[in-house]
This record gives C-alpha cells, structure tokens and sequence, in this order.
C-alpha cells in the first residue's frame, strides 16, 4: 500500500476505463455511476462550491434536496472508504490522500500507453444521465488534447534524441487511439520521411485517404494534400519539415470559425417544423455546412447525432443496425443487456421493430431529438425501416432532423421524402449559398478586421460562390503560402492562383455524376464565361432550347451553375480541367463565332 508523505495510506482512484477506486485495504472496488460522477468533477475541474456541484449532479431536483444528496454520498464514500475520501465544507474537495490516475498518467511512458487504450470515465454516459453531456463530452475533448500533446511531445523528444523509429511508434500508437486525427497522420508522414522512407510516407497517406472516404464521405485537409504532395515532388526532408511548420501554424479559427454564420433563417425554420411536429428535410450542395448546421442544433441535452457513413451502403441493414446500437448506449436502452450479435440478428428478423423499440426506451431516459446526417449512405433496408418507422417516431413527439446533398438523385430518399410530404409531416429546408454580407461576417469573424473582410468578401464570393467549404479551404490555401500574415488586406488580386486541389477534387466528383447532356452544358458555360442563355447553347449544341430546360435545372440545384455563369470560379476551374485542350481550344472557337453572329444580328446557320 502506498504512502503519503505524511505516512498516511492512499486511495487510488482510476477514471481511465471503467471508473474505480482502490481502497485503503488494499482491495479495488467499482465507483457507483454516481459516486464516478462526483469523482470526476472534483479530479477534472478541482474544488467546487457546494450549491455548484449539487447543481450539476442532481439538476432535477431542488438546491436543498441536492445539497442532501451530496452529503449523503460524501458520508457514504468516507464509511467505503475507511477514510475520508472528499472534504466537504463551503467548497468540496477531494482529500489530500485520494491519488486520480489522470493526474499523473501522462508523464510517464507506461501511464500514456495505458491512456492510450483506455476512455475517460468509460460507460460514464449511460450510467449516470443526470450528469449533463456536454460537460463529459467537454472533458474528453480536452484530455484527448492533452493525451495528443503529450504524445507528440515523446514523439519529438526521441527524433531529437536519434531514435526516429520509436518517436514512430508513438505516432502509430496514437494514431490506433484517435484514427481522425489529421495531424498524428502528417506528423507519421513526416518522421517517415525524416528516416528518409518516402514510400511509407506516402504510404501512410494512402491509408488516411482511404479512412476519411469511408468514414466521412471526404477528403484529407488542404495542409495534409500539400505536405503528400511536397514528399511526392520533392522527397527532401528539410522541405517537409519547412512545410510542416507552416501548415501547423493554421490557427484554430481558420480550420473552426468561432460562430455559426448565415444559417440563423435556416435554424429557425428547422424549429418552426419541429414547433409543428414535422420532420425537417435539410438539402444543400456540397460544401454549404450540413453538418455544421447539425453541430449546432446538438447543443442542447436530449439530442443524439447520427452520422451515416459511405461503407453502409453496401451491406444489408448496416445502417440500422449501428443506429440501434448507439440506442444501447442511451439510459434505459441498455438494461436488456443486449449484445451487438444479438441486436443484429434481431434486425435481421424485423428492423423497424427493434429500432422503435429502441427508440422507445431511449426517449423515455430522455431522449428528443435524433439528427441523421447523409441519409443517402443508408443501405436500402435500413431505408425501409426508416420509411415505416419516421411517422409513429414524429406522432410520439420526437424531434427529427435529416440531412442530404441537393445533388444526389436518388429515388428511394425521394420516395420517403414525398411519402412524408403526403401525409404533411416534412419541411423542405435549403441551404443556401452565404451573399456578399454574410461572406464579410464570416471573414470577420476569423479575421476580426472588419475593414480588410469587407475589402475580400466580394471577390471571395466571385471566387467561391459563396460556399462557405470553398471559402475555407481557400483562405487555408492562402495562408498556407504564407499570404495572410498582416489579414486580408491586399490579397484580391491573388485569388485567381488560388485553386485547394480538395475543393478541386469535390467539384470533379460532382461533374462524374452528370449526365453527357448535362456536362456539355457545364463545358460551354464555363468557356463562355459571361453573356451563357440557352439559345446560344442550343445553337452550339443543334438542337432545341426547350430540350435543355431539364438539364439546366439540374446543373444549377447541383450548385454548378448559377444565373448565365458557372456557380464559382472554382467550379468553372474544376470543369476545364476535365476538357482535353484541343477540346477547350475548338470550344472557344465555336462560342467565338457565336458570339459574333449575335452581335452582327445573324442567325446561326
């Protein structure tokens, strides 16, 4: 048993994992959910006011029946324990001999790596509801953060000390705990090639390109592509290593502005339909902050985000089944004791079943709202169930939310969605491009020079059409080359060279999806730049206008082409790199001589 200074024995407490202590005696015992929660609050945030934390750990409750019931569990841990366990006066605390293992796990080697594969307050979340989401949420963000540096920091310490190949474990070791985390795979990416292994860096950037596509549906980020293609041009360490540094400068606000901006219209319209009890259809083209927009309709208790990944559309009943499996992890949903093989087999059998009952248990914990984002990536099974399961869902009062992209054709959401509209219980809800305003704001609010985002935004706007991906990535572009150093000011006339090869990529994935009629279309808008109608078109094409209306509408719901122009310089970018240049040149040409009858008033032959 180990001692104090003092002599006296200490109690060990481990929130990584499964929350425990060990006693005096010697003998370990599971924390109960809610002794766990009262631990967790005193070892992460320190002392707390009395009236605070009786708040926090009973908020349902009056102050006075709160204050109660954190004297009875203080005395109750304190009779556990053989010992006092917190102190507890005006501010409680935890007691000098209570030793946490988050207080001392990061700074040895064996601590990390046992945090490494071990959550924070495990199970915490399903045991005790009363403690509020975002605060547990919040804490793991931050000691995920702080496991990150910490990490990275041995990681630096043996490439200073020679030992690059161990600084390269570190890295793996991290990347196994946290597989999204972009900057462990650009910091493996550059040890690799700092050991002078530029096939595994590259390598290392396959299988993270690989991860994002199948788990989010995207691409790396601009910093990560541009380090992968600086390894691949240039294979030099000491030009990773200048890279590196400045891509890491990025600063927070740029990859995650500070305040949602020009959605305010599009939130209160999702309130209003659920005022209504009525479903809101969220549609927007790439880019335009689906998920965002869902990030900020989660704030609140109660409310459970599912995000739909591209692999489930392959396998029967995948999506329903990872559904009803974070409903298991619901308070309530999980005194069936229900395994995942279990769960499955029973949604083989009948999958709207399972998920209402699932759904049912978890809103009587407290569930209300459940926002599914990317529907389109559903299996068609899942969206069977779904279809038969959103309307009893709406009449038992829950609150829900689906996002898809306005380019997807697919007729099974159509079907659901017209299905739901038959019956009045949807609300279309768009997305728009942000104007010229909110495109200032939103500089504003990275830049905070109110002047030089004003200055920016019109041309930024021509640049990216007002989708706020677009914009990002162009300004990380930017400052990735070192051009918003001093602000914004003065970088109008330099936008045109800027083109984030991710946006580049996006926009291409969009044009494969078209049509040839359609794609035409989008090659002779973007070489006739102003002065597009569909006469000209139809001219150049031989055939009708009235036989072009479908294909244009299409092109501009997709976000590809807006008025008589393409819909940013970006996409126009985007559709002349798919055009052969002889393709482009004998384009230009025919648009040329269009245009020159329909000045000299001709018609075209």
């Amino acid at each position: 048993m180990e001692k104090l200074s003092g002599g006296r024995a200490s109690i060990h407490v481990h929130l990584l994992g499964p929350p425990r202590w060990l006693g005096l005696d010697g003998g370990e015992r599971r924390l109960s959910a809610k002794d766990a929660a009262l631990v967790a609050v005193l070892a992460l945030d320190g002392p707390q006011h009395r009236d605070h934390l009786a708040a926090l750990l009973w908020p349902n409750v009056s102050l006075s029946t709160a204050r109660s019931s954190l004297r009875q569990r203080a005395f109750r841990l304190k009779r556990a324990a053989g010992g006092e366990f917190v102190v507890a006066d005006e501010f409680i605390r935890l007691a000098p001999e209570v030793l946490v293992d988050v207080h001392v796990t990061l700074s040895s080697d064996s601590g990390l790596l046992t945090s490494l594969t071990s959550d924070l307050l495990s199970g915490l979340e399903s045991t005790a509801p009363d403690l509020r989401s975002e605060w547990l949420l919040t804490r793991r963000e931050r000691f995920a953060t702080e496991r990150r540096d910490a990490v990275t920091h041995r990681a630096n310490r043996c490439e200073r000390e020679g030992n690059v190949a161990q600084a390269i474990t570190w890295m793996k070791l991290l990347i196994d705990a946290d597989p999204l985390s972009e900057c462990a795979w650009r910091r493996l990416m550059q040890l690799h090639s700092a050991r002078g292994d530029r096939t595994a860096a590259l390598a290392t950037y396959d299988r993270l390109e690989r991860l994002i596509r199948d788990e989010l549906g995207t691409h790396p980020d601009e910093e990560t592509m541009e380090l992968m293609r600086s390894i691949d041009a240039m294979g030099r360490t000491d030009a990773v290593n200048g890279l590196l540094s400045r891509s890491s400068s990025i600063p927070e606000r740029l990859k995650h502005p500070p305040r949602l901006v020009g959605r305010q219209d599009v939130l209160a319209d999702v309130r209003n339909a659920w005022a209504c009890d009525r479903l809101a259809w969220i549609e927007g083209p790439i880019g335009s902050g689906r998920t965002r927009l869902l990030e900020a309709l989660s704030t609140t208790t109660g409310v459970l985000r599912w995000q739909l990944l591209m692999r489930d559309g392959s396998r029967p009943s995948a999506t329903v089944a990872r559904f009803v499996k974070q409903l298991l992890h619901w308070p309530a949903s999980t005194a069936d004791g229900s395994s995942p093989d279990s769960v499955e087999t029973a949604i083989r059998r009948d999958a709207p079943a399972v998920l209402m009952e699932a759904l049912t248990a978890a809103m009587a914990a407290g569930l209300t709202t459940v926002l599914i984002d990317d529907l389109q990536h559903a299996d068609p099974d899942s969206l069977d169930g779904l279809a038969r399961a959103l309307p009893p869902m709406l009449q038992r009062g829950l609150r829900l939310a689906v996002t898809v992209p306005s380019t997807t054709e697919d007729t099974r959401l159509a079907v659901i969605r017209n299905s739901l509209a038959s019956r009045h219980d949807v609300v279309h809800v768009n997305l728009p491009m942000l104007n010229a305003a909110q495109m200032a704001e939103l500089l504003d609010a990275i830049d905070g020079n109110g002047e030089s985002s004003r200055l920016l935004a019109a041309d930024l706007m021509a640049h990216t059409g007002g989708n706020p991906w677009f914009a990002l990535e162009t300004l990380k572009a930017m400052h990735l080359q070192r051009w918003s150093e001093a602000g914004f000011s003065g970088l109008s006339p330099r936008l045109v060279a800027v083109v984030p090869a991710v946006v580049l990529d996006a926009c291409r994935l969009a044009l494969e999806a078209l049509t040839p009629l359609q794609m035409a279309i989008a090659r002779l808008v973007s070489t006739l730049e102003e002065g597009f109608n569909l006469e000209r078109a139809a001219e150049l094409l031989g055939c009708a206008p009235m036989d072009l209306i479908d294909a244009w509408v299409v092109l501009e719901r997709r976000g590809i082409c807006r008025g008589d122009r393409c819909s940013s310089y970006l996409m126009q970018q985007a559709i002349r790199s798919l055009m052969p240049e002889m393709l482009a040149n004998q384009l230009e040409g025919m648009t040329r001589q269009v245009r020159t009858r329909s000045m000299n008033g001709r018609p075209g032959s």
